[in-house]
């Protein structure tokens, strides 16, 4: 396997785009959690890409995403998916308000580079459920 880094994650992701293998992507994405690889917005929409093209390509901001999410939840029966579409457009906002965090007396930079980084691999994580309950 690849050392656990965030260039490795982006390879991985790009492969998988050109071969289109979403399950590349999934064990991307899974191994980069447990191992703490920096993740970020650009790891996100490249995942994005990879597992929902159509979503991606339509919508290409994090606020847009999560306004169709939350306009999908009211269009499913299924509840299970209902709830990954909720839960991932819950983590994009909490990942959202931790990008726009600035440091102050009170938060250190390395607090905050901190709450990205899980606020990250939270919708990731979303992500990766959103996909499944999909399928």
């Amino acid at each position: 396997g690849l050392p656990p880094s965030s260039v490795a994650f982006h390879g991985v992701i790009l492969a998988s785009m050109k071969l289109g293998d979403a399950s590349n992507v999934l064990d991307a994405i899974e191994n980069a959690t447990k191992s703490s690889v920096h993740l970020n917005q650009s790891c996100f929409e490249q995942s994005l890409k990879c597992l929902f093209p159509d979503l991606a390509a339509d919508h290409p901001t994090i606020p847009e995403i999560r306004l169709h999410l939350r306009e999908l939840v009211d269009t499913v029966t299924n509840p299970i998916l209902g709830k990954a579409y909720l839960n991932l457009s819950r983590s994009l906002r909490v990942a959202e308000v931790e990008e726009e965090r600035e440091k102050s007396r009170a938060v250190r930079q390395k607090e905050i580079d901190s709450r990205r980084q899980k606020a990250w691999e939270k919708a990731h994580t979303s992500l990766v459920e959103l996909y499944r309950a999909a399928r």
